[in-house]
């Protein structure tokens, strides 16, 4: 078996002031907008410059792995007023341009958090149809969630899990996760994972023993929520996760969290 490449997307919030934002959205402003409009703006130009850069910088992923939240949905909680773009099948084309920027043949997009995704309707089936129809795509594959085996490394994706609101409280979801899992295979349900990834929370952090590895994912929305910002204390990390996984099973992986992306964050969405 070659050896494989697996990048690995989450938390992308298409639709939202700063979400990860494709090309085909900038510089659509109004030309009345206010300068907190116009910062905002040009916040999705430089993390989106940051995004594509990053990936141009490496070979076309063998697999992606979208783990939930591509889009950020109607904004219900905060009457809209943090939305770039309203219409969430809207939102969920953006995403499908985003994931077939990857040039990836291989997707797989797990279901993310109802509250962003479609609570009666899931907005990702309209993402993963679009992407379905890319001429380089091969599979195109939507997980509540996801079992994957690559090269004889068993990857266990899914979206939500806990969070905590002390730093070293953090890994604990992460471990419960592993028990859970090490449960449902002695009770021959599905295989013992020796990847476990969730996402969700927006923040980079990972634990581990001899013979398995967790982790949360760094996410692709930006610095600017007023949940984030109002009722949040912890870091937030912005990028995405990398792995290559050889012939043997052996894999290794990196968090791509460039420095750059927390100098372009600094906007109080508030005042826009």
């Amino acid at each position: 078996m070659p050896s494989k490449t697996v990048m690995l997307i989450s938390d992308l919030h298409c639709g939202h002031l700063v979400g990860l934002t494709p090309p085909s959205r900038h510089g659509t402003l109004a030309k009345s907008a206010s300068e907190s409009q116009k910062k905002l703006e040009a916040v999705r130009q430089e993390l989106w410059r940051l995004f594509a850069l990053e990936v141009k910088k490496r070979p076309t992923p063998d697999i992606l792995i979208v783990n939930g939240d591509s889009l950020d949905g109607d904004g219900g909680r905060s009457g809209g007023t943090e939305l770039l773009v309203l219409d969430l099948q809207d939102q969920a084309y953006m995403a499908a341009e985003i994931i077939k920027f990857t040039k990836a043949p291989k997707v797989y997009h797990t279901f993310g958090t109802p509250y962003h995704t479609g609570v009666t309707t899931d907005f990702e089936r309209v993402t993963m149809h679009e992407v379905s129809k890319a001429d380089h795509v091969e599979v195109a594959e939507l997980k509540s969630h996801l079992y994957l085996d690559i090269n004889g490394v068993l990857f266990d994706c899914k979206h939500k899990v806990g969070s905590s609101g002390i730093p070293h409280g953090r890994r604990t979801a992460l471990e419960r996760e592993k028990l859970w899992a090490g449960l449902w295979a002695d009770a021959g349900v599905s295989k013992r994972p020796d990847v476990l990834i969730r996402s969700h929370v927006h923040y980079a952090g990972y634990c581990g023993g001899r013979d398995y590895l967790c982790m949360t994912t760094p996410a692709l929305q930006g610095l600017g929520s007023k949940y984030g910002a109002r009722q949040c204390s912890g870091l937030v990390d912005w990028g995405f996760t990398w792995f290559e996984v050889d012939e043997t099973g052996g894999y290794s992986w990196e968090f791509v969290t460039p420095t750059e992306a927390n100098k372009a964050q600094k906007v109080d969405i508030l005042k826009a």
